[in-house]
């Protein structure tokens, strides 16, 4: 069965009862409720191959393999209703801070890759925020199964 949750958006982003944290560039205001599904493939580096199921979905991919505003760019391609980066790391695991994504920090109401170009992200202007895996795993595990 799909997983509903709601997404809220502006600087203090909130999946369920879970901290995420927004992109610096990601629109300012922002309603969501959707269902949530899995990019495929995971890393969302190219196109989605369930580009009709993501649609006007939220939509989970997982980070690395490549810079973070490809991922939003191919979820904004399929037509994603926002974006959710699944973080595994341990830089994470404290805080939403420039150890975590660099040269920014949740606590000064910056958003993560706050130092990219802003015109290249308003060519996606989908709703995105970085949650920690482990958070995730717990609010919605038969996404993690």
């Amino acid at each position: 069965t799909l997983q509903h949750i709601f997404v809220h958006g502006a600087k203090e982003g909130l999946i369920a009862s879970l901290t995420c944290w927004a992109a610096h560039h990601s629109p300012k205001s922002y309603d969501v409720r959707a269902p949530v599904v899995y990019a495929s493939p995971r890393h969302a580096c190219s196109v989605l191959f369930n580009a009709d199921e993501v649609a006007n979905k939220v939509v989970l991919v997982d980070r690395g393999h490549c810079p973070l505003l490809i991922k939003v760019q191919s979820a904004f391609a399929a037509r994603a209703a926002a974006v959710v980066i699944v973080d595994d790391s341990a830089a994470c695991l404290s805080a939403f801070d420039n150890a975590c994504s660099g040269g920014s920090a949740k606590v000064h109401k910056e958003g993560f890759a706050k130092h990219d170009q802003p015109e290249l992200w308003e060519a996606a202007p989908v709703p995105t925020m970085l949650a920690r895996k482990q958070d995730l795993e717990l609010a919605m595990p038969s996404l993690f199964s």
